[in-house]
């Protein structure tokens, strides 16, 4: 591993990055690591003690070690623009009758199409329709195309609406808010 510097990790990226996003795969960086996870001789035990911790978080976070900042509710999540669209959807959520609620899915991992792994920020479910919102950084700049191919499966797959927000969007809660409970609008409706 220690013959990849920094260089050659950079030009790998750099050839590797246009191809992912030509096929609709997010990647953002690349790296090197063993291609077999040294096992030890109780590796069943120390399973059976991962999986039965108290430490769950929902199943597509993909970090080892999250930062506190970014946890809340047992959810882990990319980024504090993700919590506040969270705290957000929990907002309305509450002030839903108890009839009519919403569920709310934090990075649910999934399989889209044929052969598509995607982590959308948030599944959103209301009265049997289903609907994503994504938190568009500045990673999403010039990706518009790639953005629009995923949303078009996410579509065929069922999902009737999808809505994205810049991160600009969430510095104000008025303004998530209202962002929030138009996307549930479109959601009933649709």
């Amino acid at each position: 591993m220690d013959r990849f510097s920094e260089d050659l990790l950079a030009r790998i990226r750099d050839a590797l990055l246009p191809i992912a996003e030509r096929n609709g795969v997010e990647a953002h960086s690349v790296y090197v690591g063993p291609a077999l996870p040294d096992v030890v001789a109780d590796w069943r035990s120390a399973l059976q003690g991962r999986l039965t911790a108290d430490t769950t978080t929902n199943h597509a976070a993909r970090v080892t070690d999250p930062k506190p900042e970014l946890r809340r509710d047992g959810f882990v999540f990319d980024s504090r623009e993700e919590i506040r669209v969270y705290e957000a959807l929990k907002r309305a959520q509450a002030a839903l009758p108890a009839d009519a609620t919403i569920s709310i899915f934090p990075l649910p991992l999934g399989r889209v199409g044929v052969g598509n792994t995607w982590t959308p920020d948030f599944l959103v479910v209301r009265e049997g329709r289903a609907g994503l919102i994504e938190v568009d950084g500045p990673h999403h700049r010039g990706r518009l195309a790639a953005d629009g191919t995923r949303d078009r499966h996410w579509r065929n797959s069922g999902f009737v609406h999808i809505e994205r927000i810049l991160v600009e969007e969430t510095a104000k809660d008025a303004e998530l808010d209202a962002l929030v409970r138009t996307f549930l609008k479109r959601l009933r409706t649709h």
